[in-house]
Formats: structure tokens, C-alpha cells, sequence
């Protein structure tokens, strides 16, 4: 057994780590939303999926996402900043 419910600190610890989880996620998922829109290449048509993915996938279209179209948009992006 992990956890000893009946011990305070243990409850409250399970519960900020459940918390810190829940705000990662919330933020990558923040992220990828705003690289999605940020897109160029990407119309209408093909964001709207991503997000639908999104909602009902999140694991497996985050890290499609992530590594298919950030990577490359930033990095020009921040060529172009430097010059």
C-alpha cells in the first residue's frame, strides 16, 4: 500500500501532487492549442481534428502534436528574432 489515507500528510501530499498533474497538463495542453492556431500551414479544416483529438486523446495527441509541428515553427520563428 502506498499511502496510509488515515495519515494527514499523506493525503495532502497525494493531493498536491495530483494538483501539480493537473497543471502540467493544463499548460502543455495550453501550449499546443497555441501552436496549433499559430500555424499557418494549418486551415480551419485541420485544426478543428487537433482539437477535437485533443479533448477525447490527450496523450497520444499531445505528443503527436508536440513533436510533428513545434519544433519547426519555433525554430524559424526564433531565426528570424535573432537576426
Amino acid at each position: 500500500m502506498m499511502f496510509d489515507w488515515n495519515d494527514g500528510w499523506s493525503l495532502v501530499w497525494s493531493f498536491l501532487c495530483w494538483i501539480f498533474a493537473l497543471i502540467a497538463f493544463l499548460i502543455s495542453l495550453g501550449a499546443l492549442i497555441a501552436d496549433l492556431y499559430r500555424d499557418h500551414k494549418l486551415n480551419g479544416r485541420w485544426t478543428t481534428p487537433w482539437i477535437v483529438f485533443l479533448v477525447v486523446v490527450p496523450f497520444l495527441t499531445c505528443s503527436s502534436a508536440s513533436s510533428h509541428a513545434a519544433p519547426a515553427g519555433r525554430s524559424a520563428r526564433m531565426e528570424a528574432v535573432v537576426r
